[in-house]
C-alpha cells in the first residue's frame, strides 16, 4: 500500500520489466499479459493525484547533498507510465486507450511544467 515508505518508483517494474523484454524479444504477448494491471495502476495513480501532481511516496530517497521534492520524481515516474502506457495500447491495438494516454501524458507534463519548471531561471 501507498503509505510514507513505498511510491510510484516501487512500482515501475510493473512497467520496465515487461517492456524490457518486448524489446528483447519482440514478444507482444508479456505485454498483452500486464497490459489491464499497467491500466488499472495509472486509474489508481490518478486518484492519488491533485492536478496531475502527485505527491506520494519516497521520492529521490537518497539524497546525496541535495534533496528532490517528492512530487517532482514522483510525478515523472507518473508521467514516464502514461507515455508507456500510450506507446503499448498502440502496439496491442488499442487505439482509444492510446489516445487516452497521450492526453493523460500530455496533461502530467503540462502539469509538472507549469509547477516546477521557471523559464526565467532555466531551472
Amino acid at each position: 500500500g501507498y503509505d510514507k515508505w513505498s511510491g510510484p518508483q516501487w512500482e515501475a517494474a510493473l512497467f520496465y520489466v515487461p517492456w524490457a523484454m518486448y524489446r528483447f524479444h519482440g514478444d507482444r504477448d508479456i505485454l498483452a499479459t500486464v497490459y489491464p494491471a499497467w491500466v488499472k495502476h495509472l486509474a489508481y495513480l490518478a486518484t492519488r493525484a491533485e492536478g496531475h501532481i502527485l505527491d506520494i511516496g519516497l521520492g529521490d530517497w537518497v539524497p546525496f547533498k541535495t534533496r528532490t521534492p517528492v512530487a517532482v520524481t514522483s510525478t515523472a515516474a507518473y508521467l514516464t507510465f502514461a507515455e508507456l502506457a500510450a506507446r503499448v495500447a498502440g502496439l496491442l491495438d488499442e487505439p482509444a486507450d492510446a489516445a487516452r494516454f497521450v492526453t493523460l501524458a500530455r496533461e502530467i507534463r503540462a502539469a509538472f511544467r507549469k509547477r516546477f519548471v521557471d523559464p526565467a531561471k532555466n531551472t
